[in-house]
C-alpha cells in the first residue's frame, strides 16, 4: 500500500492539524524566547496583545508547510479537507480570544 493510499484519510488530517500548531508553539518558544521559562512565553501569548499574532503565526508555520505537501505534492484531498477544518477552528479560537474577549 502506497503512502498516499494509506494516509489519505480524514483522521490523518485531524491528527496532524491538531498536533502541529502545538509543536510549532514549542518550536517558536525555542527560537524566540528560549532562555526564559516556558510559563513566561505562555503568559506572553495569552496576555500580551502585541505579541500574540506573532507567536500564533510562528506556531502555524509547521501546519502550513505540511498542508503544502498534503494538498499540492501528495494530492491527498480527504486529509486536506479535515486539515483545513481543524486549522480554521484554531484560527477562529485565536481570533475570538485575541479580539473579541
Amino acid at each position: 500500500m502506497k503512502f498516499r493510499e494509506k494516509y489519505d484519510r480524514p483522521w490523518f488530517g485531524l491528527v496532524t492539524a491538531a498536533i502541529l500548531p502545538v509543536l510549532g508553539f514549542f518550536m517558536s518558544y525555542g527560537v524566540k524566547y528560549y532562555p526564559y521559562p516556558l510559563k513566561g512565553y505562555w503568559n506572553t501569548f495569552m496576555y500580551n496583545t502585541s505579541e500574540q499574532t506573532g507567536i500564533f503565526t510562528l506556531s502555524m508555520i509547521p501546519s502550513l508547510l505540511l498542508f503544502y505537501f498534503i494538498l499540492f505534492q501528495w494530492k491527498m484531498e480527504h486529509a486536506s479537507k479535515t486539515f483545513v477544518g481543524v486549522s480554521l477552528i484554531y484560527v477562529t479560537v485565536f481570533v475570538y480570544l485575541n479580539f473579541l474577549s
